[in-house]
């Protein structure tokens, strides 16, 4: 009898507390979005004379004013996306690596799912950016030939790419903005990630079709990257640099940036 009064006494308790509990609302979380740059219009010559299939022939270009982020999309902004929306995360590793670190094992497609979402969310027009726009930032104001955001010569620590001279030269990513930024204001533009651009590598090439989240994309096999990595020689992340990647597969070198349009 003593026991069941006991079980009946605690069960009343525990009810008691079920009712009085308080409602905790949703956890709520920051929306974090790039620090855009704004970068006047204007025009240049883009490209190379040294033919060696890493670089588009020497052209001028005139483009109009236009926003970039200053430095890569770090997995901080990248995962606001993802909560915001409720979309799984393309890689697992985004769970456990430092917010600070630019996103990287994503897809073209992942990329440009994050710009329409961003574009809805701000109502502004955001997108990758083409590979003009990207090689006039990383120009930074210092007209066609110039090999560096910085100058002619990779210098040492000036980047992260594997004969840079950096602590993570040749390792891993670095958090974005560990380098000086150029004279527009960007970081990276060279090594660290490469990034994804709306340019294709090949002029004629099979397009690929793709679903993310909801959202019907359409690009060419091999999409262009610019800037380079942490595993690229310092050749390899000249300004006019190019090279191809298939646009359905990730990398933990590949990452990007994204414009704004007027």
């Amino acid at each position: 009898m003593k026991t069941h009064l006991r079980c009946l006494m605690l069960l009343t308790y525990a009810a008691a507390l079920f009712e009085n509990a308080p409602v905790y609302a949703q956890a709520t979380f920051e929306i974090k979005l790039p620090t855009m740059v704004e970068l006047p219009g204007g025009c240049t010559e883009v490209g190379t004379m040294l033919m060696d299939n890493r670089g588009n022939e020497p052209r001028e270009v005139c483009l109009d004013a236009f926003a970039i982020s200053s430095h890569e999309v770090s997995i901080g902004e990248f995962k606001a996306y993802l909560r915001s929306t409720g979309f799984p995360a393309p890689s697992p590793a985004l769970e456990i690596l430092a917010h600070e670190l630019p996103v990287t094992n994503i897809t073209w497609f992942d990329a440009m799912a994050y710009t329409h979402w961003l574009s809805e969310y701000t109502g502004d027009t955001y997108s990758l950016p083409s590979e003009e726009q990207w090689e006039f930032a990383a120009q930074a104001g210092q007209g066609a030939g110039t090999q560096f955001s910085w100058g002619n010569l990779p210098g040492s620590n000036q980047a992260n790419c594997r004969d840079c001279g950096s602590r993570w030269s040749d390792i891993s990513v670095a958090p974005v903005g560990s380098f000086t930024a150029n004279a527009f204001g960007l970081f990276d533009m060279h090594g660290n990630a490469a990034e994804w651009t709306l340019g294709c590598f090949h002029d004629q090439d099979e397009r690929v079709d793709r679903r993310v989240n909801g959202l019907r994309l359409s690009t060419c096999r091999n999409a262009t990257l610019r800037g380079g990595s942490f595993r690229n020689s310092a050749n390899r992340i000249r300004v006019w640099q190019r090279a191809g990647h298939d646009s359905t597969r990730g990398s933990d070198e590949i990452g990007f940036r994204v414009v704004r349009l007027p």
